[in-house]
Formats: C-alpha cells, structure tokens, sequence
C-alpha cells in the first residue's frame, strides 16, 4: 500500500500516520472535507487542523504536547514537504491553523508513481542509458558502488567528474540501475536561477521526489552550484539527508573535476568515479553499438 510504504520511506511514527490519513482524507474526499468543516464550527474551513486532531483522535496532554511538535516546521512532516499550511494572511493560527497535504502527496497515496507535473520544470527523468560508452575500469567503480550501497544503512553519494562530454548522465543512469533504482534529474541551469529560500525547498522537493519514487537523484555540473550563491543551500540540504537516520537511494553528483567530498557535505564521505573521453576506437564501438538496431543506414554513411 502507498501509505504504509510511505510510512516507511520516511521514518513516520503513527500519530505522524494518522495526522497524514487525515489530511488525505479531507483532500480526496469532499463529503469528508464537509464532515471536518462540522466539527471546525465553519462551512469554509474543510481542512485539518491542530484543534480537529486532538478531537478525533483523543489525544492525552502528553501526546498534545507531542503534536505541537509535530506539526512545527522541524518536525518530519513539513521538513520533508509533506504538509503544508497553505497560502493566505487570513489564514487563523494556533489550534486552528490549516494543515493540507502537499498537493504532489495526494496523487502518490492514490497509487501515482509519475514524476510531480507541477515540478518538472526543475526535476526531469533521464535519458537513455548507453552501456557501451564506458571502459571496464569505470564499470567497476559503478559495480563495487552498487555493492556498497546495498549493505548502506544511510544514503550514499557518489560524484562522477570528468571532460564535457564524458557522459556523466549516462554513467549515472548506469550506477542507479545497478543499484535496482532509477533516476531522476536536476535541472541544474534552472536550479540557479532560484532565490535561496526557494532553491532550498525545491531541493528538498527533490529529495522527497527520489523516496517518493525510489529512484537516485542526479545533480549534473554541481560546480556551478558551489560557484553560486546557492552553495550553502546544496550543502546544507546534502549534509542534512547524510545524517538523517531514514534511508533514500543514492545522491549522485556530476562535474568536470575533481573535488574534496567536503565541499558537498560535512559528512565529508563521497564515493569517486572518474570518466574520460573515450579514445577514436573506442568511440567507434559506441557508435556501431548504437546503430545496431537500424537496418541500413542512408548511402555514404559508415562507420569506420
């Protein structure tokens, strides 16, 4: 079930659970967002609230305590962009502040697994692979990786750098299918034009996406980003995800040099992998390789 997996995915206890049943309910389900308007005492508020809570669920003093934090911006549930409060000045506060579920959360419990359209502006899926582009010594980093990262309590991170034109996405597709994921994307260019605040959401957005979904998130031409303003948002939101105890598949970074681990995070542990441009055989191969599933090619075209 989407729920429980959900659950799973990020480390929810069950109140945090019920909090997202209810929310959910009140999203998918009109009859239940009128039910909820009844008891908030207004036709216009069908939303959960704090106060709604603690009514449906009975919750003791203690646990009442316990939910204040929940709720709060460094709980779970808003950290991870599960829930939010909305937009409006209007909106009341305290016990009955509003409590929606991100509108990306509803789709997903509802059994979809495609990547959030409201997002895809600056998160896209991958291109295809091409296996034949990389030499053994490069397949074996992708392999002893993949390894790794099956035994890994937290998330792995690997940085694949080398020349333009190398084929870090296509190495990065490689190591996320070797690791039984697959791969969603950063659209870095768009990425930088963020202000910080956003910039760091839409990282998060990101990092929810890749649990959500069960696939690796690749940030391509990270320099850029450490070059940027933006440098302390992607270090802090990498440092945050390798010390948080709940699990995600792998992190994978893409640049042109190499670059000290601890410019990503103050974990300071990124797994290496260095590409080159393949030589004139070699590029010969790829070539032939791709070409196989064409029957002929037009006149005067040869591979050589």
């Amino acid at each position: 079930m989407p729920l429980t997996r959900h659950c799973q995915v990020f480390g929810l206890n069950t109140l945090e659970a019920d909090i997202l049943i209810l929310c959910f309910g009140a999203s998918a389900e009109a009859d239940i967002g009128r039910a909820f308007a009844k008891i908030n005492g207004y036709p216009d508020r069908y939303y959960v609230t704090p106060d709604l809570i603690k009514r449906l669920l009975g919750l003791s003093p203690e646990l009442e305590e316990i939910l204040d934090y929940l709720l709060s911006f460094g709980g779970a549930l808003r950290a991870a962009q599960l829930i939010t409060s909305g937009q409006g000045e209007s909106r009341p506060a305290g016990d009955l502040e509003p409590i929606f579920l991100e509108r990306r959360l509803t789709g997903y419990l509802m059994g979809s697994e495609r990547l959030d359209m409201h997002n895809r502006r600056y998160i896209r899926e991958t291109k295809e692979n091409l296996p034949a582009l990389f030499d053994a010594s490069v397949r074996e980093r992708i392999l002893l990786f993949s390894q790794r990262n099956r035994h890994a309590r937290h998330t792995e991170m690997a940085y694949i750098y080398g020349p333009e034109g190398a084929g870090h996405e296509s190495a990065a597709g490689l190591l996320a299918e070797d690791c039984s994921h697959g791969l969603i994307v950063l659209r870095t260019g768009e990425f930088l034009q963020l202000q910080p605040e956003w910039a760091r959401r839409m990282l998060k957005v990101c990092v929810r996406e890749s649990r959500l979904l069960n696939r690796c998130l690749f940030i391509p031409d990270v320099e850029s980003i450490l070059e940027s303003p933006l440098a302390s948002v992607l270090r802090g939101t990498l440092s945050d995800v390798a010390f948080d105890e709940t699990y995600m598949p792998a992190i994978v970074l893409g640049g042109e040099g190499p670059l000290d681990a601890k410019q990503f995070s103050a974990a300071g542990d990124c797994f290496l992998i260095e590409l080159r441009v393949p030589g004139v055989e070699r590029r010969t191969e790829i070539w032939r390789e791709i070409l196989k599933e064409y029957d002929e090619l037009d006149q005067g075209i040869t591979v050589e």
